[in-house]
């Protein structure tokens, strides 16, 4: 019997996970501007020459998994795309970025983003509560 559940264990854990897709810096100026998102937006900031970008893609991965139906993941490099560092005004990397929507105080609806950056500050609970938080407050343009 233990034999039979550690077959099947190692089945489970064999099975591929969902990668996770890439993104360039159009897709999020677009995704800031058109306000068309039926769910939030994450994405991990990296770089290779940055040593906790390592640290961090498995735990982004984990939370991933863990959300996908309720949020998009997607993962920048920003070496390929320096202009989003400026726009977002990250200083520190690895960065985990939230885009999500809600309306202002005139009643607008606008994109937000929140998010945490630099290794220490990375962990998969904080990656977690960010999800949790941008999920139940994003607002689709049809709510």
């Amino acid at each position: 019997m233990k034999k039979y559940l550690l077959i099947i264990l190692l089945a489970l854990f064999a099975l591929p996970a969902k990668a996770i897709d890439y993104i360039d810096d159009d897709t999020v100026y677009e995704v800031m501007n058109n306000l068309t998102l039926r769910r939030p937006l994450v994405i991990e900031m990296w770089s290779d020459n940055c040593p906790g970008s390592r640290v961090v893609a498995p735990r982004f991965a984990e939370v991933a998994r863990r959300y996908s139906s309720q949020a998009y993941f997607y993962k920048l490099d920003v070496s390929e795309y320096p202009s989003v560092i400026n726009y977002f005004g990250i200083n520190m990397l690895p960065c985990v970025l939230a885009i999500y929507y809600d309306y202002n105080e005139d009643g607008e609806l606008i994109a937000y983003y929140d998010g945490y950056r630099g290794e220490p500050y990375l962990h998969t609970s904080n990656i977690d509560a960010l999800v949790r938080r941008v999920v139940s407050n994003h607002i689709t343009a049809d709510r």
